[in-house]
């Protein structure tokens, strides 16, 4: 008797080629940092992630607790509950960026925000232009959305070079993606400069995408974090993104919002809600609490205020590297160059001489010749590596 055993193709053979085709893609793009993030032996400082040491603070975990045991696990609207809409609005405001609740939506953190605004923004084929060096993440979410990455490198001073970036615009562009606090560099971009930028957007009709995530984040005093949608001419022209990771210590929480005009709003909404629907909802009850008390965010704001102190002191004692001043964020952009390494042998001979792990610049366009120091780690393991740091550059001084 013949078999009658059905033969089904095999699971590689029944993906998707476009799926298939874009994570392909996306896995060719930015896998030089994948061995500085994973967790280094015992005996390393590890001066490389972008998340801080610090736990969320406790209001804000009770807060969560509380909404989860109270039966808070429903769903709630594709923006995001009513009452943390109307703390990112009450926050925004604060810093001098009004914004209707309605015209904010809660997300999965601030990558899908980014990813969103992409999506809501660009068509494939177009482009979208850097400022750069640049957080590492811009690149495969464009060409993810079918989009083209196009990289203007930063003024010698780490700030925007605006004719520069005017001289990139061509049919392609669709926006101007900006950072500010940024990473790497830890550079804020000042009011003039933002201006200028706006008036470049408005004389060529681009969309500006601001990524504001390290907003708490400013550590000079005559300087505050300006919101570019703040800016005359802006705000219909500007899609603002935040969340609660890094100023409030809550990166393993995945929450962010997006906020730009209503029609672009009510677009992603809908996309939202017919895809992740919306984050948890009592994971948005804690968000809530910890824009409500303004004083929750000086539990994470204030050690780093301390910490980026004394990182800027010590290394800027070292020999043969400068330091720019530390103006946001929690990270330093070193110029190795003075030491004759290259970024890339700088950093391998730190991690296996001195033991002390950082990144180097050159994995990010126009990042050659710098290193980025993270100072997420706990005030001891920082101290400790500065100190290692400090003795293998006189070492290497002597030689």
């Amino acid at each position: 008797m013949a078999s009658c055993e059905v033969r089904w193709p095999t699971l590689s053979h029944r993906l998707g080629v476009r799926m298939v085709r874009l994570s392909s893609r996306l896995s060719s793009i930015g896998t030089g940092f994948a061995k500085y993030f994973q967790k280094p032996p015992e005996d390393v400082i590890r001066l490389t992630i972008g998340e801080p040491d610090l736990d969320t603070p406790k209001a804000i975990s009770e807060a969560a607790i509380a909404a989860l045991r109270d039966g808070q696990t429903h769903y709630s609207r594709s923006l995001g509950l009513e009452r943390t809409t109307r703390a990112v609005s009450t926050y925004l405001s604060r810093g001098g960026l009004e914004v209707e609740p309605d015209d904010i939506m809660i997300t999965n953190g601030a990558k899908q925000a980014l990813f969103s605004a992409m999506l809501a923004i660009g068509d494939p084929g177009q482009s979208m232009i850097i400022p750069s060096p640049a957080w590492a993440s811009y690149n495969p979410q464009l060409k993810a959305c079918g989009l083209h990455p196009i990289h203007v490198p930063l003024d010698q001073m780490l700030h925007l070079d605006i004719p520069s970036i005017e001289a990139a615009i061509d049919e392609t562009t669709a926006a101007i993606i900006v950072n500010s606090p940024n990473n790497p560099t830890g550079s804020v971009y000042t009011t003039e400069e933002l201006t200028s930028l706006v008036e470049v957007a408005i004389e060529h009709d681009l969309w500006l995408i601001s990524d504001e995530i390290y907003a708490p984040m400013v550590w000079l005093d005559d300087r505050n974090h300006i919101p570019i949608a703040s800016l005359p001419g802006a705000k219909n022209r500007t899609v603002t993104i935040g969340g609660w990771s890094k100023g409030w210590a809550m990166t393993g929480w995945r929450l962010g919002w997006i906020t730009g005009p209503s029609s672009l709003i009510d677009h992603v909404s809908v996309v939202q809600a017919n895809t992740v629907t919306h984050p948890p909802t009592f994971l948005q009850i804690g968000a809530a609490v910890a824009l409500e008390d303004e004083t929750l965010v000086e539990e994470i704001v204030t050690p780093f205020r301390e910490r980026r102190s004394l990182v800027l002191k010590r290394l800027q004692a070292m020999p043969n590297i400068v330091v720019p001043e530390l103006e946001g964020a929690f990270y330093a952009f070193i110029d190795i160059r003075p030491t004759g390494l290259s970024d890339l042998e700088f950093v391998e001979r730190l991690l296996s001489e001195a033991r002390v792990q950082t990144i180097p610049g050159s994995l990010m366009p126009f990042g050659e010749g710098w290193v980025r120091l993270s100072y997420t780690a706990s005030t001891k393991d920082l101290i400790e590596g500065l100190d290692r740091m400090e003795s293998w550059l006189h070492k290497l001084d002597s030689t």
